[in-house]
């Protein structure tokens, strides 16, 4: 079944970085384990490495204020900061959209930098999340395509 799977996939990605072999890709596939065996903290931690390798130029925007949107311009190697305000207990739902591509990952870091919570393939492979925190402040959200491949328009929306 799925679970079978997904223990597989993890072993088939563990197996290569325990190898030397530190791709992005390898993180995101423990990402995806991480998250459907519900350790959703320790996917994000995968996610994060998986941006850290693929991201050459790091662009901070204006904050993602909850019911508004954005639209980013997306390049090569380029990964967007996205300021998010939380308040304890109070849903963060965001999604994501590319007209020209079908692949997003993003990641969320509490204000020390910690990551708390990823998305990758959530609506087909579409990074998306709904996540309720359980401390107020302003959190920075990670987003660029997968691997920080593609060029166009981005676009990231907050309920």
């Amino acid at each position: 079944g799925a679970l079978a799977d997904t223990a597989r996939g993890f072993e088939e990605a563990s197996i290569p970085l325990a190898g030397g072999l530190d791709t992005p890709r390898v993180h995101a596939m423990l990402a995806a384990a991480y998250n459907a065996f519900g350790n959703t903290q320790q996917a994000a931690i995968e996610i994060k490495k998986h941006l850290d390798l693929v991201t050459t130029e790091l662009v901070p925007t204006p904050p993602l204020a909850a019911g508004t949107s954005m639209t980013l311009d997306l390049v090569g190697g380029r990964t967007f900061e996205i300021p998010v305000a939380v308040i304890a207990g109070q849903p963060l739902s965001v999604a994501t959209k590319m007209p020209d591509y079908w692949d997003t990952i993003l990641v969320v870091l509490a204000p020390n930098g910690t990551p708390v919570i990823g998305g990758d393939d959530t609506f087909k492979y579409l990074a998306a999340l709904e996540w309720v925190p359980a401390v107020s402040g302003t959190y920075r959200m990670r987003v660029t395509s997968f691997e920080a491949v593609s060029t166009g328009p981005l676009v990231v929306s907050r309920d």
